[in-house]
């Protein structure tokens, strides 16, 4: 085979870098799980922009966890310390969107479940859990259910925002027009008026 010319480029950031930050952040959580919970299990991406540090996915651990301290100490770190860069640690917003998995093996039985695995399987295996386990997967169950009627209801609400917002823009735009043709209205009627009142004029001066 004849071997024909080729261009080969690689990229290199520094530490700096969007894409690395992300890395260090979440690579800094997963450390801080570890050693305290070596069982721990991650699920988590980091985005960041602007003053605003963004947590998102799902960690089963029994580590507690400080995340606004982990995240600032990690821009702090990288050399993110100063305002005038936009993006420092004293500055930045923290934010998370994560959800607590259920600690041994209930979370395993409920994916299990999901599915579609043999539930008398499942029963039988949930029988050999310990009560804290069942009490710790009750309480996380209970928990997620919460949450997703709360982030329902935002959703709601912010549907609800919406259509409100919507509406009053229409009201505002039917009652410019109304607005609009009653000063059209109103300069006619002075036109009117005054034409009304130059020809008496003529009639009376004449």
């Amino acid at each position: 085979m004849q071997l024909r010319d080729a261009l080969f480029s690689s990229e290199s950031v520094t530490e700096g870098h969007p894409d690395k930050v992300c890395d260090q952040v979440s690579d800094a959580v997963l450390d801080e799980c570890l050693r305290q919970d070596k069982s721990s299990r991650v699920a988590l991406e980091t985005a960041v922009k602007t003053g605003l540090v963004l947590l998102i996915g799902e960690i089963t651990t029994r580590a507690r966890l400080e995340y606004s301290n982990i995240v600032r100490r990690t821009v702090e770190r990288i050399g993110f310390n100063d305002g005038s860069m936009g993006f420092d640690d004293e500055t930045l917003q923290p934010t998370y969107v994560l959800r607590l998995g259920a600690p041994g093996k209930s979370a395993g039985l409920d994916i299990a479940s999901r599915l579609g695995l043999d539930p008398e399987l499942i029963e039988s295996a949930r029988s050999r859990m310990t009560n804290t386990e069942r009490d710790v997967s009750r309480f996380l169950n209970e928990l997620h259910a919460r949450i997703d009627t709360v982030e329902q209801q935002g959703k709601d609400l912010a549907a609800r925002e919406q259509e409100l917002d919507s509406r009053e823009k229409s009201l505002e735009k039917a009652w410019e027009k109304k607005y609009t043709e009653k000063l059209q209205q109103i300069d006619k009627e002075i036109t009117r008026l005054s034409q009304e009142f130059e020809q008496r004029a003529e009639e009376t001066i004449g």
